[in-house]
């Protein structure tokens, strides 16, 4: 493989990346985080870490654009790959959240490296942080990159797609349904929308996490009641109505009115469980937005079956692949101008707080590098518009919580009231 056309998805991961430049890290990447049971020798995880070598040349490539009809690509590269590992010593009740913010928001050494990792003892027990680049991974191929990785399993390449330049009325249908949809979200430009940030906040400040941990009994009795409530399948949907009815306090508490909107841009994996494991680079996701009056959300008879009538009509309306088909054609413009775009995409903002849930671990092993795992977390980073996301991951059956925000968008009373009304969701109903 010596080139891969960017997908429209790639090229919205580029304008994400754009929108944080000026940013400690300078980049959008994500950290995928092991809690192991016992200590790991530096030479250990070096050899460990040999494995990656297969995909060289995919790890040591840029962005590049063709130079006549001017389609972005990803420029393989044939040097070696030098994996930047840190090592270091922490105090054991060092909470994960401080780690792995130092080290996210540290850029990379180059636009030509887009892993690192970092060890750090902490007592008897290791954790150990394995920073992505967005541009060439999601947070699901990340995940399956590790998994290959601890498996010493063949890096399959992705296919060598083509510039995707034909089929203009195709995708300039998809253009004008994502378009038609995201009108009728903004209701022809009469919607108010919450939001954390002020016009210009943030958008240099560094990025913090907040974790939640939910063990697997109550993960499970959540989704058995919401599967009770909204029917199968419908765990996305019940989660969503969560978050929404967690953030009308702090809306409500910042002055917001019951008719202004809180909107959700919520991250959806596309890969089917038949190919997961070939589709570890690049990303394989798309963009889905949920959106609801702030009265509504702070009502859960309201918010629940809204969620589910919302998440049925954008599988219906085909959202989701037209939104990849239409920013094929806006591969075209300029990354600053497109990235400029793209942050007001929702009527002059990029939505109240960006959300994710992986609902099945591309990891399954119960080991890392022949070490027991505690537990596995993804700490994205998030641009500096909405500022602030809240994503789920699920390892073990267990449920982990992340808030990531950026410095000074939302104050620690809010963190902890929000913290405290997710984890009341979670508590077993008495009596």
């Amino acid at each position: 493989m010596s080139k891969y056309y960017l997908s429209g998805i790639d090229w919205i991961a580029q304008a994400l990346n754009r929108q944080c430049r000026k940013t400690p890290s300078r980049n959008n990447g994500f950290v995928i985080a092991f809690e192991l049971e016992g200590l790991i020798r530096g030479d250990e995880l070096r050899k460990f870490l040999k494995g990656a070598d297969a995909a060289a040349k995919l790890l040591t490539g840029r962005t590049a654009r063709h130079k006549f009809h001017l389609a972005p690509y990803w420029k393989c590269s044939a040097g070696n790959l030098n994996i930047d590992v840190e090592f270091s010593e922490c105090p054991p009740d060092k909470d994960v959240c401080l780690a792995a913010a130092d080290f996210a928001n540290r850029p990379f050494r180059s636009k030509y490296e887009h892993l690192a990792v970092r060890l750090l003892a902490r007592g008897e027990n290791s954790l150990l942080l394995f920073k992505f680049d967005h541009l060439l991974f999601d947070g699901g191929g990340g995940e399956l990159f590790l998994a290959a990785l601890n498996d010493a399993a063949q890096f399959r390449e992705p296919d060598c797609t083509l510039p995707q330049l034909s089929k203009w009325s195709d995708k300039f249908e998809s253009g004008r349904n994502v378009n038609r949809f995201l009108r009728d979200i903004n209701a022809g430009g009469k919607r108010d929308f919450f939001t954390f940030h002020a016009a210009h906040s943030g958008v240099s400040a560094a990025n913090r996490f907040r974790t939640l941990h939910i063990p697997a009994a109550q993960a499970q009795a959540f989704f058995a009641t919401g599967e009770e409530k909204l029917g199968p399948f419908m765990d996305t949907p019940f989660l969503l109505a969560l978050i929404f009815g967690a953030l009308a306090e702090p809306a409500t508490g910042r002055g917001a009115l019951d008719n202004d909107f809180i909107l959700l841009p919520v991250t959806v994996d596309l890969r089917s469980g038949r190919d997961r494991k070939n589709r570890i680079f690049f990303n394989q996701w798309s963009l889905a937005p949920f959106s609801l009056p702030i009265a509504a959300a702070s009502r859960p008879d309201l918010v629940v079956q809204a969620m589910k009538e919302q998440f049925i009509e954008l599988v219906k309306s085909k959202f989701l692949a037209d939104l990849d088909k239409a920013n094929l054609l806006m591969r075209i413009i300029p990354l600053p101008l497109f990235a400029k775009m793209s942050s007001r995409i929702f009527a002059g903002t990029s939505g109240s707080c960006s959300f994710a849930f992986l609902p099945e671990s591309g990891f399954k092993a119960k080991t890392f590098a022949g070490r027991k795992i505690r537990n596995l977390l993804h700490l994205p980073l998030i641009p500096p518009k909405p500022g602030i996301g809240i994503f789920i991951n699920r390892y073990n059956n267990a449920l982990n919580i992340i808030i990531s925000f950026r410095e000074g968008l939302i104050s620690e009373t809010e963190l902890e009231n929000l913290l405290a009304t997710l984890r009341k969701a979670f508590e077993p109903v008495s009596g």
